[in-house]
């Protein structure tokens, strides 16, 4: 049972390093949605019953 458990601890830390590393690679590259808010019209894209 205790093989077992390590195991799992194992795998836990292997897994949080590679979210880790991918949430890294994500991160720099940037919020391009946020750069292109002020340039888009959101509203136009609405159904006209929305609102």
């Amino acid at each position: 049972m205790k093989m077992k458990t390590k195991y799992k601890r194992i795998l836990n830390t292997l897994t949080n390093f590679a979210l880790k590393e991918a949430y890294k690679r994500v991160e720099r590259l940037g919020d391009r949605l946020a750069e292109i808010e002020s340039v888009i019209d959101w509203e136009a894209f609405l159904s006209p019953d929305c609102g």
